[in-house]
């Protein structure tokens, strides 16, 4: 694990062996913006301080039939910290709803077993 520039970052690698050889490589990273408010960081600790806001944005990847999944994870992580939380939340709403709605809905003609 990484902290620098509030952001964490975290990779390695994921084995299965009861399904055989092979596994993947993952990176993860954490962007921490705040409103207002201090960062602190000691190793393996990312602290934030008096903030008015704060928002955490998360991106992992694997190498799993991705060879560039680092760089997608970094061009990721810039581009939703480039955009307005507002922005960011409308999406991330409109997002979800697109998954739960239709399962909502066949939860209401399906007897409960």
């Amino acid at each position: 694990m990484q902290i620098k520039d509030q952001q964490i970052t975290f990779e390695g690698d994921v084995s299965f062996p009861q399904q055989g050889p092979g596994g993947v490589s993952f990176i993860g990273k954490i962007s921490v913006i705040a409103s207002k408010g201090t960062f602190q960081t000691k190793p393996g600790l990312l602290s934030v301080q008096n903030a008015d806001e704060l928002t955490i944005i998360i991106d992992v990847r694997t190498n799993y039939k991705n060879d560039q999944y680092k760089q997608l994870c970094e061009q990721t992580i810039k581009e939703v910290e480039a955009q307005e939380y507002k922005e960011l939340k409308r999406r991330h709403i409109e997002d979800f709803f697109s998954f739960v709605r239709p399962r909502l809905s066949d939860s209401r003609q399906q007897p409960v077993r």
